[in-house]
Order: structure tokens, then sequence, then C-alpha cells
């Protein structure tokens, strides 16, 4: 597109004086230096982007549940994405009304917890050979119970938890804001981060959270 514009350009020099074709040929060479620039620049920082985000592809598929790299991703290609954990952050930020275009950052972190624990009842034998096994379980819980003769009861809780992060930024009034609309409309106000914690386990709250950021 660019050389088609310069072909033209010159095309047209050939009836302009010495001094007007200078001048004509060093915007064009002005021009085109810039759009040269910008579209090394963007192509440049894609490159970057696409060796942090294989990067953290690698660290995700080495298994190291407690270390893991940022992944850099633009809202469309969240959006187009088909895996699971895409999948259902999109539809956790719909529920939350979190619009993609105010997204920072999202995490997604999935944890387990399970103890085995062993009682032996001292006023209780069972008879000879007793042995019973039995699971009470869903999606997000399995309790395993266990009698064993001759007074051993086993219980194993079983856990599993899937917990979404989501920070977004919103404009909010620096002062309370005011009763009337419409004099909320002229006060000032300032972007401020926002942090929405989805568990989707029910049986598991949160009873305490922060998060901060360090400003240099």
């Amino acid at each position: 597109m660019v050389l088609l514009l310069l072909i033209k350009m010159l095309n047209k020099m050939r009836y302009l004086n010495l001094k007007t074709l200078y001048v004509t040929f060093f915007i064009v060479t002005m021009i085109v230096c810039i759009a040269g620039y910008k579209e090394y620049h963007y192509y440049k920082s894609e490159y970057k982007r696409a060796v942090i985000t294989i990067k953290a592809m690698q660290a995700e598929q080495d298994s190291l549940p407690d270390k893991a790299k940022m992944y850099e991703l633009k809202v469309r290609e969240l959006k187009n994405a088909n895996d699971y954990i895409s999948k259902e952050l999109l539809s956790t930020m719909k529920q939350l009304k979190v619009k993609p275009k105010s997204l920072v950052s999202y995490s997604y972190l999935k944890t387990t917890i399970t103890k085995v624990d062993t009682l032996h009842l001292r006023d209780t034998i069972f008879k000879n050979n007793t042995k019973i096994d039995t699971t009470l379980n869903n999606e997000w819980y399995r309790l395993k119970l266990s009698l064993h003769y001759p007074n051993a009861l086993v219980v194993s809780p079983y856990f599993k938890s899937e917990k979404y992060i989501i920070t977004f930024a919103m404009k909010e009034t620096i002062e309370p804001p005011k009763k009337f609309f419409l004099l909320r409309w002229f006060q000032k106000k300032h972007i401020v981060i926002n942090v929405e914690v989805k568990e989707r386990n029910p049986y598991i709250k949160s009873d305490s959270n922060r998060f901060v950021t360090i400003v240099k």
C-alpha cells in the first residue's frame, strides 16, 4: 500500500520544480520510515509476547504446582480460546457483570484437600473379620469411611477447590458519591482496581483476602 502510494507520487513529481521535489521526497521518506518503524515495533512486541506465552505454557506442562509463569493474552484471544479454564472464566465474568474491556488480569487456582485419620474405639469391638467400606461423594466432596476389625474407624475426607481471581478496573468517585445522579456526573473520578474471588466449590467459603499493588 505504501509502495503504491510512493509510485503515484513519484509520477506526479515529474511536473514539480527541484525544490518542491526535494521537499516532497523528504515527506514521503519520513512517512515510509514512520510506517515501517510502527510495523517493526508492533511485530517486535508480538514476538516478545509469543515467547512469554510459550514459556508460560511450558511451565504449566512441567506440572510444578507451586511455580508458574504469567501468560500475556489479549481480550480477543481469551474470547476465542476453547480450553476449559478460559470458558469458565468468561462465564464467571458474565455472572459478576465484569466487562471484558475492563479486565486487567485473572488467576485460576485448583487445589485438593485430603487427609486420612484412624480412630481406635476403646469401648467398641467389631465382630471378627469385619470390614466395611463406604463412600459419600459428589463433584466437589468425597468422604470415605472404613471399619476394620477389631476397633479401627478410618476416615478419609477429600475436597476439590477451583478458584477464579478476576482483577478489573472501574471508575469511581474520589469523594463519596452524591445521592442525586446528576451531581455524580460532575464529581471527580479515578480508576480503582477491583478484585473478585469466585470459589466454585459451594462447601468452601473465603474468610479474608488482601491484594496489594506495589507502586514504584
